[in-house]
């Protein structure tokens, strides 16, 4: 098609959250992860290593942190 930048493929995936659970350590007091060391299956990882999703895994880290400052 000429003139368009971008084709947009559906691919029928149905969107999903992320676990705060899965972001977390439960053996080691304040350590938090985000991106590609989030504790999550081969399936998943497929989309939580991609930038986009990394960088709101981030900010979503970075939210409770500074919650969890603030409590404390």
């Amino acid at each position: 098609m000429p003139g368009r930048a971008a084709h947009r493929f559906p691919s029928g995936a149905v969107p999903y959250g992320i676990p705060y659970r899965s972001l977390y350590s439960r053996n080691i007091a304040n350590l938090m992860f985000a991106g590609r060391d989030a504790s999550c299956t081969h399936a998943a990882m497929s989309s939580t290593r991609v930038m986009g999703t990394g960088c709101s895994m981030g900010q979503a880290i970075g939210t409770a942190a500074a919650l969890a400052a603030k409590r404390a």
